[in-house]
């Protein structure tokens, strides 16, 4: 894989249950993007790393059909613990009836399988730096 473009202290909260998708995104993110990248595996591992990194986390990328909690639970909770928190999600087929019980705080629905540069550019779409 190719050097990351530029260094960000920007981070961003990855979470995907499957670890064949969560390793290879995780790795496009911080080398593509130069992003940080925290992990979680469900909802409430990721409300738990959300807690503990609220002012470090910029954006949070998951996705919506996981075991234990799933997407749309983890955003409308986010959501209550931060208005203004940037979210974009994906999942194998795209879900308008989803979406739209969603929170505003969604900027982008992707559709597996996910095209890590295509992730990397959507990501610097939301959170650009100059």
């Amino acid at each position: 894989m190719k050097k990351h473009i530029r260094d960000t202290d920007l981070t961003i909260l990855l979470v995907e249950d499957n670890k064949s998708i969560r390793e290879p995104l995780q790795a496009m993110i911080q080398q593509l993007g130069g992003y940080k990248v925290l992990t979680a595996t469900d909802g409430y591992d990721a409300l738990a790393i959300y807690d503990q990194y609220t002012s470090e986390i910029a954006l949070v990328i998951t996705d919506m059909l996981m075991s234990n909690m799933n997407g749309d639970k983890l955003i409308k909770a986010l959501y209550e613990r931060n208005q203004d928190i940037k979210v974009i999600c994906f999942s194998g087929s795209s879900s308008d009836q989803t979406l739209l019980s969603l929170p505003p705080v969604v900027l982008e629905w992707l559709v597996k399988p996910i095209d890590g540069k295509m992730l990397v550019e959507t990501i610097n779409k939301y959170l650009q730096q100059d």
